[in-house]
């Protein structure tokens, strides 16, 4: 959340802003994991795309992606945060 050390135009951690259009694609499209370029980046075989960078020393594993394709699945729900 912090603007000054973020490196992207993007917040995944508000719906709002996971859900925009980013120019023909967006991050998550509820209920189409296929189409949600979130997917498609933690799946890349693309060094370029692959998010996290491989540079970083962590990824996902298959666990974790298909957590992430069910939530989005099932309609990419968001809770109000614990502290708000």
């Amino acid at each position: 959340p912090d603007e000054s050390a973020r490196e992207a135009d993007l917040r995944l951690d508000q719906r709002d802003d996971a859900l925009r259009d980013l120019g023909g694609h967006s991050a998550i499209v509820v209920n189409d994991a296929k189409a949600s370029e979130l997917i498609r980046r933690v799946t890349s075989d693309d060094d370029d795309m692959r998010m996290p960078p491989p540079s970083h020393g962590k990824h996902l594993n298959d666990k974790e992606v298909e957590l992430l394709r069910r939530w989005i699945e099932s309609g990419a729900p968001y809770d109000k945060h614990w502290s708000y």
